[in-house]
Protein backbone atom coordinates (compact mmCIF):
# COMPACT_ATOMS: atom_id res chain seq x y z
CA UNK A 1 0.00 0.00 0.00
CA UNK A 2 1.26 3.60 -1.19
CA UNK A 3 0.91 6.63 0.74
CA UNK A 4 1.25 8.96 -1.90
CA UNK A 5 -2.24 9.81 -3.94
CA UNK A 6 -3.13 7.78 -6.73
CA UNK A 7 -5.80 6.35 -8.28
CA UNK A 8 -5.56 2.97 -7.27
CA UNK A 9 -3.04 3.32 -4.88
CA UNK A 10 -2.83 -0.82 -4.87
CA UNK A 11 -1.01 -0.78 -8.32
CA UNK A 12 2.23 1.55 -7.67
CA UNK A 13 5.14 0.51 -8.89
CA UNK A 14 7.39 3.44 -7.28
CA UNK A 15 7.63 2.20 -3.91
CA UNK A 16 8.33 -0.69 -1.69
CA UNK A 17 8.93 -1.91 1.73
CA UNK A 18 13.39 -0.69 2.37
CA UNK A 19 12.50 -3.73 5.52
CA UNK A 20 11.02 -6.79 3.80
CA UNK A 21 11.14 -5.49 0.10
CA UNK A 22 6.74 -5.61 -0.48
CA UNK A 23 4.75 -3.79 -1.83
CA UNK A 24 3.75 -1.54 0.67
CA UNK A 25 5.50 1.66 2.68
CA UNK A 26 8.10 0.99 5.30
CA UNK A 27 5.88 2.86 8.19
CA UNK A 28 3.66 0.08 7.71
CA UNK A 29 5.59 -2.81 7.95
CA UNK A 30 5.28 -4.68 11.14
CA UNK A 31 6.86 -7.99 12.42
CA UNK A 32 4.48 -11.03 11.87
CA UNK A 33 6.10 -13.15 14.44
CA UNK A 34 7.17 -10.79 17.24
CA UNK A 35 9.60 -13.25 19.36
CA UNK A 36 7.37 -14.84 22.74
CA UNK A 37 4.03 -14.03 21.58
CA UNK A 38 2.09 -16.26 19.55
CA UNK A 39 0.66 -14.86 16.47
CA UNK A 40 -3.09 -12.94 17.22
CA UNK A 41 -6.01 -14.85 16.26
CA UNK A 42 -7.97 -12.00 14.21
CA UNK A 43 -11.89 -12.67 13.74
CA UNK A 44 -14.52 -10.44 12.19
CA UNK A 45 -18.16 -11.23 11.58
CA UNK A 46 -19.66 -8.31 9.83
CA UNK A 47 -23.18 -9.26 10.00
CA UNK A 48 -23.06 -8.71 13.75
CA UNK A 49 -20.70 -6.13 14.14
CA UNK A 50 -18.70 -8.10 16.17
CA UNK A 51 -14.71 -8.14 16.56
CA UNK A 52 -12.71 -10.87 18.47
CA UNK A 53 -9.25 -10.44 19.49
CA UNK A 54 -7.76 -13.55 21.61
CA UNK A 55 -3.51 -13.27 21.94
CA UNK A 56 -1.29 -15.43 24.14
CA UNK A 57 2.53 -15.47 25.77
CA UNK A 58 4.73 -17.93 27.26
CA UNK A 59 6.49 -17.45 30.26
CA UNK A 60 8.46 -19.06 33.10
CA UNK A 61 8.85 -18.52 36.63
CA UNK A 62 11.17 -19.88 39.41
CA UNK A 63 8.92 -23.00 40.80
CA UNK A 64 9.33 -24.17 44.70
CA UNK A 65 7.23 -26.43 46.18
CA UNK A 66 5.78 -26.32 49.88
CA UNK A 67 6.46 -28.61 52.71
CA UNK A 68 3.26 -30.68 53.36
CA UNK A 69 2.49 -33.77 56.13
CA UNK A 70 -0.62 -35.72 56.49
CA UNK A 71 -1.78 -36.06 60.40
CA UNK A 72 -4.78 -38.20 62.01
CA UNK A 73 -7.46 -36.67 63.80
CA UNK A 74 -9.93 -38.09 65.34
CA UNK A 75 -13.92 -37.52 65.01
CA UNK A 76 -16.94 -37.25 67.19
CA UNK A 77 -17.75 -41.01 66.82
CA UNK A 78 -13.94 -42.37 67.22
CA UNK A 79 -12.74 -42.81 63.91
CA UNK A 80 -9.71 -41.49 62.06
CA UNK A 81 -9.95 -38.69 59.97
CA UNK A 82 -6.70 -38.01 57.88
CA UNK A 83 -6.04 -34.25 57.29
CA UNK A 84 -3.39 -32.48 55.01
CA UNK A 85 -1.59 -29.72 56.16
CA UNK A 86 0.71 -27.12 55.09
CA UNK A 87 4.24 -25.77 57.25
CA UNK A 88 4.62 -22.55 57.30
CA UNK A 89 7.37 -21.25 59.52
CA UNK A 90 6.26 -17.90 58.83
CA UNK A 91 3.26 -17.93 60.50
CA UNK A 92 2.51 -16.57 63.30
CA UNK A 93 -0.83 -18.71 63.98
CA UNK A 94 -2.33 -21.95 62.79
CA UNK A 95 -5.26 -22.03 60.97
CA UNK A 96 -8.36 -24.39 59.86
CA UNK A 97 -10.60 -24.68 57.28
CA UNK A 98 -13.64 -23.97 58.42
CA UNK A 99 -15.05 -26.89 55.98
CA UNK A 100 -13.00 -29.33 58.16
CA UNK A 101 -14.09 -27.45 61.71
CA UNK A 102 -17.65 -27.96 60.82
CA UNK A 103 -17.32 -32.24 59.87
CA UNK A 104 -15.32 -32.24 63.02
CA UNK A 105 -17.87 -30.56 65.08
CA UNK A 106 -15.53 -28.58 66.89
CA UNK A 107 -16.29 -26.49 69.64
CA UNK A 108 -15.34 -22.83 68.93
CA UNK A 109 -15.07 -18.91 70.44
CA UNK A 110 -15.66 -16.32 68.72
CA UNK A 111 -12.60 -14.22 68.39
CA UNK A 112 -11.75 -11.07 66.77
CA UNK A 113 -8.48 -10.80 65.20
CA UNK A 114 -7.60 -9.96 62.09
CA UNK A 115 -4.62 -11.39 59.55
CA UNK A 116 -2.26 -9.05 57.99
CA UNK A 117 -0.21 -10.35 54.91
CA UNK A 118 2.34 -9.00 52.92
CA UNK A 119 2.50 -5.08 52.80
CA UNK A 120 0.87 -5.20 55.64
CA UNK A 121 -2.84 -5.19 54.48
CA UNK A 122 -5.52 -7.25 56.04
CA UNK A 123 -5.59 -10.60 54.92
CA UNK A 124 -8.90 -11.21 56.77
CA UNK A 125 -10.88 -11.29 60.02
CA UNK A 126 -11.82 -14.36 61.25
CA UNK A 127 -14.76 -14.62 63.70
CA UNK A 128 -13.74 -18.14 65.51
CA UNK A 129 -11.10 -19.77 67.14
CA UNK A 130 -11.20 -23.67 68.00
CA UNK A 131 -8.80 -26.30 69.58
CA UNK A 132 -8.03 -29.79 68.12
CA UNK A 133 -5.52 -32.65 69.21
CA UNK A 134 -3.84 -33.68 65.73
CA UNK A 135 -1.42 -36.87 66.31
CA UNK A 136 1.25 -38.15 64.17
CA UNK A 137 0.95 -41.13 61.29
CA UNK A 138 4.45 -41.64 61.51
CA UNK A 139 5.46 -41.85 65.61
CA UNK A 140 3.55 -41.67 68.94
CA UNK A 141 3.24 -37.90 68.76
CA UNK A 142 0.35 -35.87 69.18
CA UNK A 143 -0.33 -32.09 70.30
CA UNK A 144 -3.37 -29.72 71.09
CA UNK A 145 -2.73 -26.68 69.22
CA UNK A 146 -5.04 -23.25 68.67
CA UNK A 147 -6.48 -22.54 65.67
CA UNK A 148 -8.21 -19.74 63.53
CA UNK A 149 -10.82 -20.73 61.59
CA UNK A 150 -11.04 -19.15 57.83
CA UNK A 151 -13.15 -20.40 54.88
CA UNK A 152 -10.26 -21.42 53.24
CA UNK A 153 -6.70 -21.76 53.75
CA UNK A 154 -4.43 -21.70 50.24
CA UNK A 155 -5.10 -22.95 46.78
CA UNK A 156 -4.53 -26.73 45.92
CA UNK A 157 -0.54 -27.48 46.92
CA UNK A 158 1.07 -28.03 44.87
CA UNK A 159 -0.48 -25.67 41.58
CA UNK A 160 0.33 -28.54 39.23
CA UNK A 161 1.61 -32.14 38.98
CA UNK A 162 5.48 -32.63 39.39
CA UNK A 163 7.02 -35.65 37.97
CA UNK A 164 9.97 -36.89 40.56
CA UNK A 165 11.03 -39.52 38.11
CA UNK A 166 14.37 -37.93 38.23
CA UNK A 167 14.67 -37.37 41.42
CA UNK A 168 16.72 -39.69 43.72
CA UNK A 169 14.25 -40.05 47.00
CA UNK A 170 16.23 -42.61 49.28
CA UNK A 171 14.20 -45.79 49.30
CA UNK A 172 12.65 -47.29 53.03
CA UNK A 173 11.93 -43.10 54.25
CA UNK A 174 8.61 -42.54 55.43
CA UNK A 175 6.95 -39.67 53.67
CA UNK A 176 5.12 -37.01 55.63
CA UNK A 177 2.80 -36.66 52.69
CA UNK A 178 3.18 -40.12 50.48
CA UNK A 179 1.01 -37.93 47.48
CA UNK A 180 3.07 -34.42 47.80
CA UNK A 181 3.51 -34.57 44.14
CA UNK A 182 -0.35 -34.07 43.36
CA UNK A 183 -2.49 -30.93 43.64
CA UNK A 184 -4.72 -31.38 46.45
CA UNK A 185 -6.29 -28.93 48.94
CA UNK A 186 -5.01 -28.21 52.59
CA UNK A 187 -6.84 -28.55 55.92
CA UNK A 188 -4.63 -26.98 58.13
CA UNK A 189 -1.75 -24.75 58.42
CA UNK A 190 0.59 -25.10 61.63
CA UNK A 191 2.52 -22.02 61.73
CA UNK A 192 6.43 -21.23 63.87
CA UNK A 193 4.36 -22.11 67.60
CA UNK A 194 4.78 -26.04 66.40
CA UNK A 195 7.30 -25.95 63.08
CA UNK A 196 10.67 -25.80 65.06
CA UNK A 197 9.50 -27.80 67.56
CA UNK A 198 8.91 -30.87 65.16
CA UNK A 199 12.02 -30.93 63.33
CA UNK A 200 14.67 -33.71 63.77
CA UNK A 201 17.72 -31.39 62.38
CA UNK A 202 18.22 -34.37 59.62
CA UNK A 203 18.22 -33.17 55.85
CA UNK A 204 18.93 -35.04 53.09
CA UNK A 205 19.54 -32.70 49.75
CA UNK A 206 17.87 -33.96 46.26
CA UNK A 207 20.64 -32.31 44.39
CA UNK A 208 21.33 -28.72 42.74
CA UNK A 209 17.95 -26.62 42.13
CA UNK A 210 16.36 -29.48 43.88
CA UNK A 211 14.60 -29.26 46.84
CA UNK A 212 15.22 -30.68 50.59
CA UNK A 213 14.08 -33.28 52.75
CA UNK A 214 13.73 -32.71 55.84
CA UNK A 215 12.87 -35.46 59.02
CA UNK A 216 10.28 -34.59 61.26
CA UNK A 217 7.88 -35.78 64.29
CA UNK A 218 5.24 -36.36 60.95
CA UNK A 219 7.93 -37.91 58.81
CA UNK A 220 9.81 -36.50 56.16
CA UNK A 221 8.87 -33.37 54.72
CA UNK A 222 9.56 -32.38 51.06
CA UNK A 223 9.85 -28.37 50.34
CA UNK A 224 12.42 -25.86 48.49
CA UNK A 225 13.29 -24.79 44.68
CA UNK A 226 12.24 -27.46 41.73
CA UNK A 227 13.41 -25.83 38.96
CA UNK A 228 11.65 -23.74 36.20
CA UNK A 229 7.83 -23.95 35.93
CA UNK A 230 6.67 -25.12 32.19
CA UNK A 231 6.00 -22.50 29.91
CA UNK A 232 2.79 -20.84 31.18
CA UNK A 233 0.66 -19.57 28.50
CA UNK A 234 -0.94 -16.19 29.63
CA UNK A 235 -4.18 -15.18 27.81
CA UNK A 236 -5.74 -12.08 26.38
CA UNK A 237 -9.32 -11.96 25.42
CA UNK A 238 -10.75 -8.84 24.09
CA UNK A 239 -14.69 -8.83 22.58
CA UNK A 240 -15.69 -5.75 21.15
CA UNK A 241 -19.48 -6.56 20.29
CA UNK A 242 -22.36 -4.26 18.84
CA UNK A 243 -25.63 -5.64 19.09
CA UNK A 244 -29.06 -4.49 19.11
CA UNK A 245 -30.43 -2.41 22.05
CA UNK A 246 -33.18 -4.46 23.42
CA UNK A 247 -30.88 -7.50 23.19
CA UNK A 248 -28.53 -5.86 25.91
CA UNK A 249 -31.46 -5.31 28.22
CA UNK A 250 -32.85 -8.63 28.30
CA UNK A 251 -29.22 -9.75 28.78
CA UNK A 252 -29.11 -6.82 31.54
CA UNK A 253 -32.04 -8.30 33.20
CA UNK A 254 -30.84 -11.81 33.00
CA UNK A 255 -27.96 -11.22 34.69
CA UNK A 256 -29.87 -9.35 37.18
CA UNK A 257 -32.36 -12.09 38.25
CA UNK A 258 -29.86 -14.63 38.72
CA UNK A 259 -28.78 -11.56 41.71
CA UNK A 260 -32.91 -11.89 42.37
CA UNK A 261 -32.99 -15.75 43.29
CA UNK A 262 -29.06 -17.15 43.70
CA UNK A 263 -28.99 -20.93 43.14
CA UNK A 264 -29.77 -23.39 45.53
CA UNK A 265 -26.94 -25.27 46.63
CA UNK A 266 -26.46 -29.40 47.10
CA UNK A 267 -27.80 -29.35 51.57
CA UNK A 268 -30.66 -26.96 49.87
CA UNK A 269 -31.54 -28.73 46.90
CA UNK A 270 -32.07 -32.04 48.96
CA UNK A 271 -34.28 -30.21 51.37
CA UNK A 272 -36.40 -29.07 48.75
CA UNK A 273 -36.72 -32.00 46.88
CA UNK A 274 -37.57 -34.25 50.50
CA UNK A 275 -40.33 -31.74 51.12
CA UNK A 276 -42.16 -31.95 47.49
CA UNK A 277 -41.54 -36.00 47.63
CA UNK A 278 -42.45 -36.40 51.08
CA UNK A 279 -45.20 -33.42 52.20
CA UNK A 280 -49.04 -34.68 52.59
CA UNK A 281 -51.96 -32.62 54.20
CA UNK A 282 -54.59 -33.98 56.32
CA UNK A 283 -58.23 -34.53 56.14
CA UNK A 284 -57.98 -31.04 57.56
CA UNK A 285 -55.73 -29.23 55.18
CA UNK A 286 -52.94 -29.21 57.49
CA UNK A 287 -49.43 -30.11 56.53
CA UNK A 288 -47.77 -33.02 57.29
CA UNK A 289 -43.78 -33.03 56.85
CA UNK A 290 -40.96 -34.96 57.52
CA UNK A 291 -37.56 -33.95 59.23
CA UNK A 292 -34.68 -33.49 56.95
CA UNK A 293 -32.04 -35.58 58.44
CA UNK A 294 -28.30 -35.93 57.13
CA UNK A 295 -25.76 -38.16 56.81
CA UNK A 296 -25.07 -37.45 60.87
CA UNK A 297 -28.15 -39.20 61.98
CA UNK A 298 -26.20 -42.44 62.83
CA UNK A 299 -23.82 -40.50 65.20
CA UNK A 300 -26.58 -38.93 67.27
CA UNK A 301 -25.64 -39.85 70.88
CA UNK A 302 -27.63 -40.47 74.04
CA UNK A 303 -29.55 -37.16 75.10
CA UNK A 304 -31.89 -38.86 77.71
CA UNK A 305 -29.69 -38.22 80.90
CA UNK A 306 -28.48 -34.54 79.78
CA UNK A 307 -32.49 -34.13 78.72
CA UNK A 308 -33.45 -35.66 82.38
CA UNK A 309 -30.60 -33.59 84.65
CA UNK A 310 -31.60 -30.21 82.57
CA UNK A 311 -35.80 -30.78 83.42
CA UNK A 312 -35.11 -31.33 86.98
CA UNK A 313 -32.89 -28.54 87.50
CA UNK A 314 -36.13 -26.19 85.85
CA UNK A 315 -38.47 -27.81 88.39
CA UNK A 316 -36.39 -26.92 91.00
CA UNK A 317 -36.03 -23.20 89.52
CA UNK A 318 -40.00 -23.34 88.85
CA UNK A 319 -40.43 -24.23 92.19
CA UNK A 320 -39.67 -21.58 93.44
CA UNK A 321 -41.42 -18.90 91.60
CA UNK A 322 -45.07 -20.42 91.86
CA UNK A 323 -46.45 -17.48 89.26
CA UNK A 324 -43.46 -18.62 86.86
CA UNK A 325 -44.62 -22.32 87.41
CA UNK A 326 -48.36 -21.33 87.04
CA UNK A 327 -47.54 -19.80 83.56
CA UNK A 328 -45.44 -22.69 82.75
CA UNK A 329 -48.19 -25.45 83.59
CA UNK A 330 -50.49 -23.46 81.71
CA UNK A 331 -48.24 -22.61 78.49
CA UNK A 332 -47.67 -26.93 78.56
CA UNK A 333 -51.42 -27.81 79.70
CA UNK A 334 -52.44 -26.00 76.04
CA UNK A 335 -49.50 -27.89 73.86
CA UNK A 336 -51.23 -30.97 74.93
CA UNK A 337 -54.94 -29.73 74.97
CA UNK A 338 -54.38 -28.55 71.26
CA UNK A 339 -52.91 -32.30 70.36
CA UNK A 340 -49.58 -30.93 69.70
CA UNK A 341 -47.75 -33.01 72.00
CA UNK A 342 -48.59 -36.77 72.81
CA UNK A 343 -47.24 -39.73 74.99
CA UNK A 344 -44.10 -40.92 73.52
CA UNK A 345 -44.24 -44.16 71.86
CA UNK A 346 -41.54 -46.68 72.00
CA UNK A 347 -38.95 -45.87 69.18
CA UNK A 348 -37.51 -48.93 67.13
CA UNK A 349 -33.68 -50.07 68.24
CA UNK A 350 -32.52 -49.00 64.79
CA UNK A 351 -33.48 -45.65 64.75
CA UNK A 352 -31.74 -42.89 66.93
CA UNK A 353 -34.13 -40.63 69.13
CA UNK A 354 -33.19 -37.16 71.05
CA UNK A 355 -34.88 -35.99 74.22
CA UNK A 356 -34.94 -31.96 73.61
CA UNK A 357 -34.80 -29.88 76.70
CA UNK A 358 -36.93 -27.26 77.35
CA UNK A 359 -36.71 -23.46 78.76
CA UNK A 360 -39.15 -20.53 79.09
CA UNK A 361 -38.35 -16.72 77.84
CA UNK A 362 -40.81 -13.90 79.21
CA UNK A 363 -42.21 -11.18 77.26
CA UNK A 364 -44.14 -8.51 79.43
CA UNK A 365 -44.81 -6.41 76.69
CA UNK A 366 -46.84 -8.94 74.51
CA UNK A 367 -50.13 -8.32 73.99
CA UNK A 368 -50.61 -12.34 73.77
CA UNK A 369 -48.05 -14.97 74.79
CA UNK A 370 -46.38 -13.40 77.93
CA UNK A 371 -44.23 -16.97 78.20
CA UNK A 372 -43.41 -19.03 75.59
CA UNK A 373 -41.45 -22.57 76.10
CA UNK A 374 -38.38 -23.01 73.90
CA UNK A 375 -37.08 -26.29 73.12
CA UNK A 376 -32.86 -26.50 72.62
CA UNK A 377 -32.23 -28.62 69.75
CA UNK A 378 -28.59 -27.58 69.86
CA UNK A 379 -27.79 -29.56 73.06
CA UNK A 380 -25.13 -32.12 72.64
CA UNK A 381 -25.13 -35.76 72.78
CA UNK A 382 -22.81 -38.55 74.07
CA UNK A 383 -20.89 -37.90 71.15
CA UNK A 384 -20.76 -34.49 70.61
CA UNK A 385 -23.65 -34.27 67.98
CA UNK A 386 -27.03 -32.41 68.87
CA UNK A 387 -30.15 -32.82 66.95
CA UNK A 388 -29.37 -29.72 64.78
CA UNK A 389 -26.51 -31.31 64.07
CA UNK A 390 -28.08 -34.25 62.05
CA UNK A 391 -30.92 -31.81 60.49
CA UNK A 392 -30.81 -29.82 57.10
CA UNK A 393 -31.54 -26.61 57.63
CA UNK A 394 -33.13 -25.62 53.78
CA UNK A 395 -33.20 -22.80 51.73
CA UNK A 396 -34.52 -19.40 52.42
CA UNK A 397 -38.23 -18.49 51.24
CA UNK A 398 -39.00 -15.24 52.25
CA UNK A 399 -36.93 -12.38 51.35
CA UNK A 400 -34.91 -10.80 53.88
CA UNK A 401 -35.89 -8.27 56.84
CA UNK A 402 -34.33 -5.20 55.35
CA UNK A 403 -36.21 -5.29 51.58
CA UNK A 404 -39.47 -6.16 53.37
CA UNK A 405 -39.15 -3.16 55.77
CA UNK A 406 -38.05 -0.57 53.17
CA UNK A 407 -41.32 -1.85 50.58
CA UNK A 408 -43.49 -1.72 53.86
CA UNK A 409 -42.12 1.91 54.72
CA UNK A 410 -43.11 3.25 51.12
CA UNK A 411 -46.70 2.04 50.97
CA UNK A 412 -49.62 4.95 52.09
CA UNK A 413 -51.94 2.24 53.42
CA UNK A 414 -50.25 -0.64 55.38
CA UNK A 415 -51.66 -3.63 57.26
CA UNK A 416 -49.70 -6.28 60.01
CA UNK A 417 -51.07 -9.45 61.10
CA UNK A 418 -49.77 -12.55 63.01
CA UNK A 419 -50.39 -16.31 61.89
CA UNK A 420 -51.46 -17.96 65.18
CA UNK A 421 -48.83 -20.53 66.61
CA UNK A 422 -47.28 -20.99 62.52
CA UNK A 423 -45.00 -23.43 63.78
CA UNK A 424 -47.25 -25.86 65.52
CA UNK A 425 -49.74 -25.92 62.41
CA UNK A 426 -47.64 -28.12 60.59
CA UNK A 427 -47.70 -31.79 61.69
CA UNK A 428 -44.27 -34.18 61.71
CA UNK A 429 -45.03 -37.40 60.30
CA UNK A 430 -44.97 -39.87 63.37
CA UNK A 431 -42.31 -42.04 62.24
CA UNK A 432 -39.70 -38.77 63.02
CA UNK A 433 -41.59 -37.99 66.18
CA UNK A 434 -38.97 -39.94 68.62
CA UNK A 435 -36.30 -36.61 67.72
CA UNK A 436 -38.56 -34.87 69.38
CA UNK A 437 -39.23 -36.61 72.87
CA UNK A 438 -39.21 -34.12 75.87
CA UNK A 439 -39.84 -34.86 79.83
CA UNK A 440 -42.68 -33.24 81.41
CA UNK A 441 -44.84 -33.36 84.72
CA UNK A 442 -46.97 -30.22 85.91
CA UNK A 443 -45.88 -31.14 89.61
CA UNK A 444 -43.07 -32.72 91.37
CA UNK A 445 -45.43 -35.28 93.11
CA UNK A 446 -46.32 -36.79 89.69
CA UNK A 447 -43.93 -39.26 87.96
CA UNK A 448 -41.89 -37.72 85.35
CA UNK A 449 -43.47 -38.69 81.64
CA UNK A 450 -41.83 -38.77 78.26
CA UNK A 451 -43.68 -37.20 75.57
CA UNK A 452 -43.07 -36.54 71.75
CA UNK A 453 -44.03 -32.91 69.86
CA UNK A 454 -46.32 -33.68 66.83
CA UNK A 455 -45.66 -30.80 65.37
CA UNK A 456 -42.57 -28.40 64.08
CA UNK A 457 -40.48 -27.15 66.99
CA UNK A 458 -39.03 -24.01 67.39
CA UNK A 459 -35.37 -24.62 68.19
CA UNK A 460 -34.70 -27.00 65.69
CA UNK A 461 -32.22 -25.96 62.04
CA UNK A 462 -35.57 -26.98 59.79
CA UNK A 463 -38.23 -25.31 61.57
CA UNK A 464 -38.43 -21.67 59.69
CA UNK A 465 -38.14 -23.31 56.10
CA UNK A 466 -40.22 -25.92 56.84
CA UNK A 467 -42.83 -22.94 57.94
CA UNK A 468 -42.18 -20.89 55.27
CA UNK A 469 -42.29 -23.44 52.39
CA UNK A 470 -45.79 -24.82 53.82
CA UNK A 471 -47.06 -21.04 53.42
CA UNK A 472 -45.44 -20.94 49.59
CA UNK A 473 -47.28 -24.93 49.20
CA UNK A 474 -50.61 -23.44 50.34
CA UNK A 475 -50.95 -20.73 47.55
CA UNK A 476 -49.29 -22.89 44.92
CA UNK A 477 -51.70 -25.60 45.61
CA UNK A 478 -54.91 -22.92 45.29
CA UNK A 479 -53.52 -21.33 41.55
CA UNK A 480 -55.77 -23.17 39.55
CA UNK A 481 -58.83 -23.27 41.54
CA UNK A 482 -58.37 -19.80 42.70
CA UNK A 483 -55.97 -18.42 40.96
CA UNK A 484 -56.10 -14.51 42.28
CA UNK A 485 -56.28 -15.32 45.83
CA UNK A 486 -53.14 -17.85 45.19
CA UNK A 487 -50.80 -15.28 43.73
CA UNK A 488 -51.93 -12.83 45.87
CA UNK A 489 -51.65 -15.27 48.95
CA UNK A 490 -47.78 -16.41 46.78
CA UNK A 491 -46.49 -13.10 46.58
CA UNK A 492 -47.33 -11.69 49.63
CA UNK A 493 -45.70 -14.74 51.67
CA UNK A 494 -42.43 -14.55 49.66
CA UNK A 495 -42.93 -10.51 49.61
CA UNK A 496 -44.26 -9.13 52.73
CA UNK A 497 -44.09 -12.19 55.65
CA UNK A 498 -41.52 -12.26 57.50
CA UNK A 499 -41.23 -15.63 59.64
CA UNK A 500 -45.30 -15.61 60.95
CA UNK A 501 -45.60 -11.94 60.40
CA UNK A 502 -47.19 -10.37 57.83
CA UNK A 503 -46.10 -7.10 57.02
CA UNK A 504 -47.86 -5.55 54.27
CA UNK A 505 -49.23 -2.72 52.03
CA UNK A 506 -50.14 -0.99 49.23
CA UNK A 507 -50.89 2.25 47.31
CA UNK A 508 -54.85 1.65 46.32
CA UNK A 509 -56.90 0.64 49.41
CA UNK A 510 -58.96 -1.68 47.40
CA UNK A 511 -56.31 -3.39 45.97
CA UNK A 512 -54.59 -3.98 49.70
CA UNK A 513 -58.30 -5.59 50.70
CA UNK A 514 -58.58 -7.88 48.00
CA UNK A 515 -54.89 -9.18 48.73
CA UNK A 516 -55.71 -9.07 52.53
CA UNK A 517 -58.68 -11.62 52.10
CA UNK A 518 -56.52 -13.81 49.17
CA UNK A 519 -54.26 -14.47 52.28
CA UNK A 520 -56.70 -15.29 54.67
CA UNK A 521 -58.86 -17.41 52.54
CA UNK A 522 -55.31 -19.48 51.39
CA UNK A 523 -53.95 -19.78 55.32
CA UNK A 524 -57.10 -20.53 56.67
CA UNK A 525 -57.66 -24.08 54.08
CA UNK A 526 -53.75 -24.76 55.65
CA UNK A 527 -55.17 -24.61 59.04
CA UNK A 528 -53.42 -21.18 59.57
CA UNK A 529 -55.31 -18.09 60.98
CA UNK A 530 -54.16 -14.67 61.24
CA UNK A 531 -54.75 -12.41 64.43
CA UNK A 532 -53.35 -9.24 66.09
CA UNK A 533 -54.23 -7.28 62.93
CA UNK A 534 -53.30 -3.83 62.43
CA UNK A 535 -53.28 -0.88 60.41
CA UNK A 536 -53.02 3.07 59.75
CA UNK A 537 -56.61 2.84 57.79
CA UNK A 538 -59.63 1.56 60.03
CA UNK A 539 -61.17 0.45 56.94
CA UNK A 540 -59.15 -2.07 56.03
CA UNK A 541 -60.27 -3.94 59.37
CA UNK A 542 -64.07 -3.29 59.40
CA UNK A 543 -64.62 -7.19 58.58
CA UNK A 544 -61.69 -8.32 61.17
CA UNK A 545 -63.38 -9.16 64.46
CA UNK A 546 -62.45 -6.92 67.48
CA UNK A 547 -60.99 -9.99 69.40
CA UNK A 548 -58.68 -10.56 66.06
CA UNK A 549 -57.43 -7.33 66.48
CA UNK A 550 -54.32 -5.74 68.26
CA UNK A 551 -55.00 -5.45 71.39
CA UNK A 552 -53.52 -1.86 71.67
CA UNK A 553 -54.88 -1.27 68.18
CA UNK A 554 -57.35 1.81 68.68
CA UNK A 555 -58.63 3.37 65.22
CA UNK A 556 -57.42 6.87 64.19
CA UNK A 557 -55.23 7.05 67.64
CA UNK A 558 -51.69 9.10 67.17
CA UNK A 559 -50.34 8.73 70.45
CA UNK A 560 -49.93 4.89 70.50
CA UNK A 561 -46.65 2.82 69.18
CA UNK A 562 -47.23 -0.78 67.94
CA UNK A 563 -44.41 -3.46 66.97
CA UNK A 564 -44.87 -4.52 63.59
CA UNK A 565 -42.61 -7.27 63.96
CA UNK A 566 -41.96 -9.50 66.39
Amino acid sequence: MCLIPHKDGSKCAQYHCLICGKPHNKLLHGDEHPAGVSEPIVGAISASSTEISLSSSQVRRPRVLLSTAIVHINRADGTVLPCRLLLDSGSMSNFISSRLAKELNLDHERTNVSISGIGGNIAGAPSFRTNCLIKSRYEPFEINLEFLVIPRITLPIPESPIDISKWNIPSGIFLADPDFITPKNIDMLIGAELFFNILKGEQISLGPDMPKMNHTMFGWVVGGKIGKTPPKEDENTCVNTCIALDEALKKFWDIEEGFLHPRLNKEERSCEKLFVETTTRDSSGRFIVKLPTNEKLPSLGNSKTTAYKRFLNLEKRLNRDPKLHASYVAFMSEYKKLGHMELASDCPTNLPSYYLPHHCVTNANSSTTKLRVVFDGSAKTSTGISLNDVLMTGPTIQDDLLSIILRFRKYNFVITADITKMYRQVIVQPNDRHLQKVFWRESSAEPIQEFQLKTITYGTTPASFLATRCLQEASDSMKDTYPDAAKAARDTGRRDFCMDDYIGGHDDLNELKRIKEGVIYILKGAGMDLHKWCSNNPKLLEDIPRDKQEAKYIPDSKDICIKALG
